[in-house]
């Protein structure tokens, strides 16, 4: 007898643009996404947006990644973007 899985939280409508933004974005440029490219590629209020994100690493869709910015070092050159796990 098979058990059946059932997932407890649901992806809301504009998690899953944020996954396809990401998705869409990796695929093409082969780097991590920043949160302000995210912002820009969908309309929506940022707080909205950064909340979904935290969601979304909670439920294990995606990752956050620091890097630093090129040519720059010392206090706020490490920068966060955003790297997916899995696919809806």
């Amino acid at each position: 007898m098979k058990t059946a899985y059932t997932n407890l939280y649901e992806v809301t409508e504009l998690q899953r643009k944020i996954i396809a933004c990401i998705d869409d974005w990796c695929h093409k440029e082969k780097t991590p996404i920043s949160q302000k490219r995210i912002i820009e590629s969908i309309d929506s209020p940022d707080g909205t947006i950064v909340q979904s994100l935290n969601s979304l690493i909670n439920l294990g869709y995606i990752r956050k990644a620091i890097t630093n910015a090129d040519g720059e070092t010392g206090i706020g050159s490490a920068k966060t973007k955003y790297v997916q796990l899995k696919r809806l």
